[in-house]
């Protein structure tokens, strides 16, 4: 049997050491709760950042083309339809030449057209406003100057040329 003095003293270890083990194993899992929860605000915190990144990315992203660029995609891609399939060598032969004037001394014309067939094709794309056509008066008489049309350039080249080759000049 034990003292009272061992019993007592006994007593105050055991309790002591219950309240210590007690306050150590409060403490870890009050830290693990803590880190759970900071775990918890992290993966928030990060599901937002991403979601920000992909609007800032949406809203940086440039677009193919501006509204200018696709409506005289459109317009090109419709004419390019409906004329005859001769305009689209016609056009590729302008681009590559820039400039084609008609009147005394006539342009070279791609192989196998002749000047008037030529002619007449680019004045089929003038009016479909792909060609800009616009007359001189000179000594010798009037001359016709065939351009791509402003803002058509880079429209056509993309129709014309969608295979992969591209204009030389």
């Amino acid at each position: 049997m034990l003292s009272p003095a061992e019993f007592i003293g006994s007593g105050a270890t055991g309790l002591s050491l219950s309240v210590l083990g007690t306050y150590l194993l409060s403490r870890r899992k009050g830290a693990e709760t803590l880190d759970a929860a900071q775990r918890l605000e992290a993966v928030k915190a990060q599901e937002k950042i991403e979601e920000q990144q992909r609007a800032l990315d949406e809203a940086l992203r440039k677009p193919k083309r501006t509204r200018a660029e696709e409506h005289h995609y459109s317009a090109a891609r419709a004419s390019l339809e409906k004329l005859p399939t001769e305009c689209a060598e016609v056009l590729r032969h302008l681009r590559l030449h820039e400039n084609l004037t008609y009147g005394r001394m006539n342009p070279s014309c791609p192989s196998g057209m002749s000047f008037t067939n030529h002619r007449g094709f680019l004045d089929l794309c003038a009016e479909e406003h792909l060609v800009d056509k616009k007359a001189r008066n000179t000594p010798g008489g009037i001359e016709w100057d065939y351009r791509i049309a402003p803002g058509m350039q880079a429209t056509l080249d993309e129709l014309l040329y969608s295979t992969g080759e591209q204009p030389t000049a």
